[in-house]
């Protein structure tokens, strides 16, 4: 068991601020996304206690000791322990059993980058893409497009103004002709 001063590193995993109180300690912390603190054990152990604490620590907050892992937790999921480098690596180059069981088993922290990775990265495996939105419901397609769109500062296709290709048909048709003169000469028999 560790002892109540031990510092632990703390990192917020997500995309957002993290932020929790601990009336009986009098702490208040506030984690930016993918800020590291040195937080104590102690505080850690009081966290834990509190109402939606350990939810915290679980899903939003990665630990970054095995020991207090197991202490304040006891057994993670491997998928608790990606960076965005694992989620990056995962997108790239995992398979697509790897991703669903990543989806299934991860926090919530680590499904968040998976989303923010495969925008970023513009994932190019459609499979993966549907895994995402059958799992969590966000569409990295529409994402991607969103972002490019933006980007760029054009409107989505349905709004652009059309350009023509050819000239408009007129009303006044012309009938048909020959295109080269007739070289022969019809004489009647009769």
């Amino acid at each position: 068991m560790l002892s109540k001063d031990t510092l632990i590193e703390v990192s917020n995993r997500g995309l957002c601020n993290v932020g929790y109180k601990v009336p009986d300690l009098g702490v208040r912390r506030q984690f930016a996304p993918n800020e590291t603190k040195e937080i104590s054990m102690e505080e850690l152990r009081s966290l834990s206690y509190q109402p939606g604490g350990r939810t915290i620590l679980e899903h939003y907050l990665i630990i970054h000791n095995q020991d207090a892992v197991a202490e304040l937790l006891g057994t993670v999921e491997p998928e608790y322990n990606y960076t965005s480098k694992d989620v990056y690596d995962l997108l790239a180059y995992g398979t697509l059993d790897q991703l669903l069981d990543c989806l299934d088993f991860a926090p919530e922290g680590v499904i968040e980058l998976i989303k923010d990775e495969a925008v970023k990265m513009e994932l190019n495996d459609v499979r993966k893409r549907e895994a995402i939105l059958e799992k969590t419901n966000f569409n990295v397609t529409k994402a991607i497009q969103h972002n490019r769109e933006s980007d760029t500062g054009e409107a989505p296709a349905a709004e652009k103004q059309s350009t023509r290709r050819a000239a408009p048909i007129t009303e006044t048709i012309e009938a048909p002709h020959r295109r080269a003169p007739q070289s022969y000469k019809v004489t009647s028999m009769g």
